[in-house]
């Protein structure tokens, strides 16, 4: 009785992990205080800020996540294409979309599980863990992202840099930047 209670535990805490691992490929929606991460009026030009809005069911709100060889992702936007990644303007970091080719290390992304949830994440940029994605305080619709330093501001709120990570399925991409005459 004593073996099945440790094969069930040990059961239990694989398909907890299971269900926290990001897979390279995967299209998901990044969503904090119920706001989806989204390219500002979905410009297709590098460097335009990312912000939260309402879920519309667009390509635009969604991210295909492709693994790098450190263990961290790139976030590639649905719609433009680009890259998320963060750049600094007067010593604050906002997330911003970027080429591939200028992503390096601002365009590396490590999720980290939230303990004791299923699909919430710490998403940080590089592999430091001391960068996090986040949003500013009390966020509402068309709030740009930014990139917080925890280690110089630790007792920021806990739900400004916990995200839910949606997977969701690739949809047809009839009007997304690459499809365009």
């Amino acid at each position: 009785m004593k073996l099945f209670r440790h094969l069930f535990t040990f059961a239990l805490i694989a398909t907890s992990i299971c269900a926290q691992a990001i897979e390279s490929g995967q299209t998901v929606r990044l969503v904090n205080n119920g706001l989806s991460v989204f390219i500002k009026n979905s410009l297709l030009d590098e460097n335009k800020p990312a912000v939260l809005w309402t879920e519309t069911n667009v390509n635009a709100q969604r991210w295909t996540v492709y693994a790098r060889t450190n263990g961290t992702f790139q976030l590639q936007n649905d719609y433009t294409n680009l890259y998320l990644s963060g750049i600094t303007s007067n010593k604050i970091t906002i997330g911003v979309q970027t080429n591939r080719t200028t992503a390096s290390s601002r365009g590396s992304w490590e999720f980290v599980p939230v303990e004791g949830t299923s699909n919430q994440f710490y998403i940080y940029q590089g592999t430091t863990r001391t960068n996090a994605l986040a949003v500013p305080e009390s966020p509402v619709e068309g709030d740009t992202l930014i990139v917080i330093n925890t280690s110089t501001t630790p007792d920021i709120d806990p739900a400004r840099i916990t995200w839910t990570v949606e997977v969701v399925e690739q949809m047809a991409k009839e009007f997304t930047k690459d499809k365009r005459d």
